[in-house]
This record gives C-alpha cells, sequence and structure tokens, in this order.
C-alpha cells in the first residue's frame, strides 16, 4: 500500500522499508488460521515479553493476554470487564 502511495505521489518515501517483514507462515493456502505457526520464535517472544516487562511493567499483563490469547491490539484493548464476566458465566 505505501509502495503504491509512492508511485503515485503520494508520498515521498515508504516509511516501513526498513522494517523487517514477518517469515512466511508454515501453509498459508491450506488449513486454517489456527494451522499458522506463530511469526516468532520461542526465544523472540520470550525476549519480547522481558522487554514489556523491563520497560513498562504496567502494561504486562496486556501483553500476556495478546500472546496467550493471540487478540488483536484493538480487541485487548477493547474488552471491558463485563466482558470478561460474560465469558467467565458461559464457560462453567
Amino acid at each position: 500500500m505505501l509502495n503504491d502511495a509512492m508511485a503515485d505521489g503520494l508520498i515521498t518515501h515508504n516509511p516501513a522499508a526498513r522494517v523487517r517483514a514477518l517469515r512466511k507462515r508454515a501453509s498459508e493456502t491450506e488449513g486454517d488460521e489456527d494451522d499458522w505457526t506463530n511469526p516468532l520464535s520461542p526465544n523472540e517472544l520470550d525476549a519480547y515479553q522481558r522487554s514489556w516487562k523491563a520497560l513498562y511493567p504496567e502494561h504486562l499483563p496486556l501483553i500476556v493476554t495478546l500472546v496467550l490469547t493471540g487478540l488483536r491490539w484493538c480487541e485487548a484493548t477493547a474488552l471491558m470487564w463485563t466482558d470478561i464476566e460474560a465469558a467467565e458465566t458461559t464457560t462453567m
């Protein structure tokens, strides 16, 4: 999308050009999303969580929630206590 914006003259450079692409998923065309491997290795995930804990310990519960559930940032930050309580009562 950003390369297209450059080609159309809307921006002068792609701000994401130096961002490393995620590794390819094991099977992008077969199965569903549950079959995809995690884009982070266990060591990378550990380093990521340790960095969050060191820099922003107050946000660690959110990060752990993201890691354990696979929620997107917008989904996790939109959660309300009532959502969690409602899910708790339906699973018991």
